[in-house]
């Protein structure tokens, strides 16, 4: 139910934003396929390997019913190899997420980009976010108080 919200929520999602989350995860176009795709999967490598068991069956001349039910053994265990993935469950949801978010950031860009002049956009690269968690927050408290003229250098 989660995936679904999230899906209607995002509405079409377009090949560059896949393109652009491909650095994340690789195979997230494979992932939105088995997820959302209702097709059917078709085990060809279940029906080659039943057709080898066939075979070799064939040649040991085991009854009918017994080769019939070594051809579904691999059939059925490909089907449920592919189906009982979550994995791309999880991926799509995160990717949704990721798609959510970025939508979000580029409206708020849009909306607050004529309020970021020299002046802010030179703040924050002043900022440069290196060091523990202390020393940014001792520049974040510097900055601000420097804006308010409340600063003196000790």
């Amino acid at each position: 139910m989660e995936l679904y919200k999230k899906k209607q929520a995002v509405g079409r999602v377009t090949p560059e934003e896949v393109q652009q989350y491909k650095s994340i995860n690789p195979n997230v176009a494979a992932d939105l396929s088995k997820t959302f795709n209702s097709t059917w999967h078709m085990p060809w490598v279940g029906l080659g390997i039943g057709a080898g068991v066939f075979g070799v069956t064939h040649l040991f001349n085991f009854q009918y019913s017994l080769r019939t039910g070594l051809v579904l053994i691999p059939v059925l265990a490909d089907m449920a190899w592919f189906w009982s993935g979550k994995g791309s469950y999880f991926r799509s949801v995160e990717f949704l997420d990721f798609l959510i978010e970025y939508r979000k950031a580029k409206c708020r860009l849009e909306w607050d980009g004529s309020r970021l002049e020299d002046g802010n956009m030179k703040k924050l690269r002043e900022l440069k976010i290196k060091g523990t968690l202390e020393e940014n927050w001792e520049k974040v408290i510097r900055m601000a108080k420097e804006e308010k003229g409340e600063w003196k250098e000790e």
